[in-house]
């Protein structure tokens, strides 16, 4: 798992820092992950990450994180990407991620939320990107020019 040339930052653009010390094996990478999410992202998924982050935090290790989702709730997404800029901001330790197979739609919010240099993609892996849709009745009360 190298940086390859053509897939740094252009010129200009905001390069992300290498965490400092070495990093995990890609052994670690690929068969230890201290946090998995595996499935649906959905509100049941932001307790479960949240316990299995308190682990992490309680162990002191890096957070080695292994993401295979069909996607899910944005906002949960959201929240579960948030917790992990939290956890890098504060903790003193760095966070990566493998995605494997499937990274779609929230799980990509996901994804984002760690550095490049620490988010890797196994050979087999698909991201999907998308448009949020939300889908909501509106009612328009009155006469039109004044609802428009």
């Amino acid at each position: 798992m190298t940086i390859h040339e053509d897939a740094r930052p252009e010129r200009g653009a905001r390069e992300e820092a290498m965490p400092s010390g070495q990093g995990p094996s890609q052994r670690q990478l690929l068969f230890e992950p201290n946090i998995s999410i595996n499935g649906l992202i959905n509100e049941g998924t932001v307790p479960f990450f949240l316990g299995r982050l308190q682990d992490v935090r309680d162990s002191g290790q890096d957070m080695l994180m292994e993401l295979n989702t069909n996607g899910g709730d944005a906002d949960a997404a959201r929240r579960i990407a948030h917790e992990i800029r939290l956890f890098r901001r504060h903790s003193g330790r760095n966070a990566y991620c493998v995605g494997k197979t499937n990274v779609y739609s929230a799980g990509v919010t996901v994804f984002a939320a760690f550095p490049k240099p620490c988010r890797f993609l196994t050979e087999d892996a698909v991201l999907l990107v998308h448009e949020r849709r939300m889908e909501t009745n509106i009612t328009l009360n009155g006469p039109m020019k004044s609802c428009i």
